[in-house]
């Protein structure tokens, strides 16, 4: 939850200028790289549902942290905002 207070203030219905959706601020490419791996078929409009908006993040932030260098949350922080 802690990443939902950064992105949004926790706020569910929130939609950044890059078409961020939710509390988490989820990109449709994280959306649909979720699927991908998860063989979920989740759509990027269900990110503004808080609940399904926790497993999609929890689900991107998993990817985020295999592909961090040193697998710390604070990297794969850094992963999902695009920073690597």
């Amino acid at each position: 939850h802690e990443i939902a207070m950064k992105e949004s203030r926790n706020n569910p219905k929130a939609v950044g200028k890059a078409k961020e959706y939710g509390k988490h601020q989820i990109k449709e490419e994280a959306v649909i790289e979720c699927n991908k791996v998860n063989g979920t078929k989740w759509k990027h409009s269900h990110c503004l549902d808080p609940e399904l908006s926790d497993y999609i993040a929890y689900a991107y932030l998993r990817i985020c942290q295999s592909r961090a260098k040193d697998k710390s949350v604070a990297s794969a922080y850094r992963v999902y905002r695009g920073l690597k």
